[in-house]
């Protein structure tokens, strides 16, 4: 791995009976993440652009694994319906990216792959990262998936 990949925190799949439309309109509300990813305690909009729009910046306030509260900008880098949704947040060390990856299954449901990465480049950077933040994410992915994957099933089909 050189410094230019990212440091991969979380890939996890989960499955859901729900159509991809949907399960994409939820997603590309990124306001939806305070209600299933622990630790985030808010997330505003800091604009006026329609969620799921590249460019559409939100404020998201969490509970960092020291119990310290931190304000983060979490832009929207990339959003192809009903397929693909990403966003890359402001927050050295950690430089965070969320891809979520959206494919239609058979049943009509939809299988879903979220990852969660840190674009830091510095070799101490990745390492600490890897270190201190991989085992926080890993404890709260769990319980994020399982979240989600609730989340997901409560919503109406159209």
């Amino acid at each position: 791995m050189s410094t230019s990949d990212p440091v991969i925190l979380v890939d996890r799949t989960i499955t859901t009976s729900t159509p991809v439309a949907a399960v994409f309109a939820f997603i590309a509300n990124h306001q939806n993440y305070a209600l299933w990813f622990p630790g985030v305690i808010d997330i505003r909009s800091d604009d006026s652009l329609p969620h799921g729009t590249v460019g559409k910046t939100y404020h998201e306030t969490l509970r960092l694994p020291s119990g310290r509260q931190q304000v983060i900008d979490i832009p929207v880098v990339e959003s192809v319906f009903p397929s693909r949704f990403v966003t890359e947040g402001r927050f050295p060390p950690l430089h965070p990216r969320m891809e979520m990856t959206l494919e239609p299954l058979p049943d009509g449901g939809t299988r879903l792959r979220w990852r969660f990465m840190s674009r830091n480049r510095s070799p101490i950077g990745r390492l600490l990262v890897r270190l201190l933040l991989r085992p926080a994410m890993s404890r709260r992915s769990r319980v994020a998936a399982r979240r989600l994957t609730a989340r997901l099933a409560d919503l109406p089909a159209d």
